[in-house]
């Protein structure tokens, strides 16, 4: 992980023309998983609904039609009751399609309960929709939501909430033998708690000073990042057993850290709903201000269309969210695709954010409102993936602190301006190890003076030594000491796609689904 000399050729601008060369850091990640040895980067391949090792379903079954149930498009009355009778029917019966014919459905009209959350929180229903184009279906929220506090301007709840029934962790036991990055087997003092198909939380807690070192290096901690300094290391990803043997679990998707039994590694019982898909619908807000960052509740969340809060296996794809402060977040949720996403509409707080989630994939998803954060990750996020998005110049990527790790940004064409990664001072560092920028097509102007990562003269702006591979367009004069690997700068590498390369590699092709959706990029 060492940085990558440049010379003059590779500071150039991008001719896109010219026959890409192959990536070094790719050339040895081959050649590593070939022999068994540590990669220079983790393997993202396994991200999305089911590892990406099938496609996304279209999904046959009972349907709830929510005009059965006394929802009218375009008749100017609020559907919010009907929609959530129509959920509530399909939960009862075990699962169900809530069919959503074409029209424009109200859902926070005067006389509905303001603070009335619309609730999904069942396995396998799927909201289908007929569109989120012209003509399609659109569920349309004219009153915003009230903050539960409004000193506390991220408290204001999503008007749609797709999320398991709250129940309390426990832990199930300790890890007692290390194991290697990118392994697929943990060794676990109580392997009797699990079973093949469980979904457990792994997790570290480590406050000890060598720890926070680690985790930081090679800076030296700042007395500001308070949660690091004195809450310690935190990493949490979901996975699903896959077997059980003696003392060694296997697990479906790998544990991307080195485990060290002493460095306070547990497993927690963890129980998602499984199987939920978005599809199809429109969501709309009425947001219509001028945006001005944390200057209100309103402002930062006032129309908050969407969120999934602790779901695995699931899916967003075909959708629009018009006129949003925050459109879509995944909050402590593993293996879910979001795909074939348009923002539009008024410009507002976040686009699509993956907070506290593991191995989420977000593909093709077009933000043309230009959010002040643009699609991104925070909390305890590990192993997530944005791939082909894009958004304008004047806003770019989102890395909201409190310890995410390994992120790909994976041919993302956008702007890379400061001041869009979010992160409260106490929350430093944005992002810690494993940031990888791949093929990052940069639409905002060049940046001739020396680049930092980690900033030392401002409080927010703090990457921990990410990976920059065929970063191109404007250029960015990056400061190669505050990088793990600087890799052809102004020119994109071979291959065009790590993800994608990682992925043909452990399957051996390239799935249908990818090279469909690659298609309507």
């Amino acid at each position: 992980m060492s940085s990558t000399p440049i010379s003059k050729a590779e500071t150039s601008r991008c001719d896109c023309e010219a026959v890409h060369q192959v990536s070094p850091t790719w050339s040895a990640y081959q050649k590593a998983k070939q022999s068994g040895k540590p990669t220079p980067l983790i393997d993202y391949s396994y991200v999305g609904y089911r590892r990406g090792e099938v496609p996304i379903p279209d999904v046959k079954g009972r349907t709830f039609d929510v005009t059965q149930y006394g929802a009218t498009p375009n008749d100017g009355k609020s559907d919010k009751i009907a929609i959530q009778k129509a959920i509530d029917a399909a939960s009862k019966a075990g699962g169900g399609i809530i069919y959503f014919p074409r029209g424009r459905f109200l859902i926070n009209e005067p006389g509905d309960d303001q603070n009335a959350i619309i609730r999904v929180q069942s396995s396998r229903i799927i909201l289908r929709g007929s569109g989120s184009g012209a003509g399609g279906t659109e569920l349309f929220m004219r009153h915003a939501l009230e903050a539960k506090d409004p000193d506390k301007m991220w408290t204001t709840p999503y008007m749609i909430q797709v999320s398991a029934p709250w129940r309390k962790s426990k832990q199930l036991g300790k890890l007692v033998q290390p194991s290697p990055v990118d392994s697929l087997k943990i060794q676990m003092d109580t392997p009797d708690r699990l079973q093949a198909g469980d979904w457990v939380g792994i997790r570290r807690r480590d406050n000890s000073k060598s720890a926070i070192a680690s985790a930081l290096a090679p800076y030296k901690p700042r007395a500001e990042w308070k949660k690091i300094m004195e809450g310690g290391v935190q990493i949490r990803e979901y996975h699903q057993v896959k077997s059980v043997q003696q003392s060694q679990v296997t697990l479906r998707a790998p544990l991307h850290y080195a485990v060290n039994p002493d460095e306070g590694w547990t497993v927690e019982q963890w129980s998602p709903i499984v199987g939920v898909g978005i599809e199809d619908i429109a969501f709309v807000g009425n947001w219509h201000e001028k945006f001005v960052h944390h200057q209100s509740a309103l402002h930062d969340g006032g129309w908050s269309l969407l969120s999934f809060s602790h779901v695995a296996n699931g899916w967003v794809r075909r959708c629009r969210f018009t006129d949003s402060n925050n459109a879509l977040s995944l909050n402590n949720s593993a293996h879910i695709t979001v795909s074939e996403i348009l923002l539009d509409g008024n410009k507002g707080h976040a686009a699509v954010a993956f907070r506290n989630s593991s191995h989420c994939l977000g593909a093709l998803i077009d933000d043309r409102a230009s959010q002040h954060h643009a699609c991104g990750v925070g909390g305890m996020s590990s192993g997530n993936v944005f791939w082909r998005i894009r958004y304008p110049s004047d806003t770019s990527f989102e890395a909201h602190a409190s310890q995410p790790r390994h992120t790909l940004f994976d041919r993302v064409t956008g702007g890379f301006i400061d001041g869009r990664w979010g992160g409260a001072v106490q929350s430093q560092p944005n992002h810690l190890e494993g940031a990888v920028f791949w093929n990052y097509h940069n639409t905002s102007q060049d940046k001739k003076a020396p680049y930092e990562f980690v900033k030392t003269n401002k409080k927010y702006g703090q990457i921990i030594m990410p990976h920059v591979i065929g970063f191109h367009g404007g250029l960015v004069n990056f400061v190669p000491e505050q990088t793990s690997t600087l890799e052809s700068l102004g020119k994109p590498v071979s291959p065009e796609s790590l993800y994608e390369a990682q992925l043909q590699l452990r399957l051996r092709n390239t799935p249908k689904w990818l090279k469909a959706l690659k298609k309507k990029e």
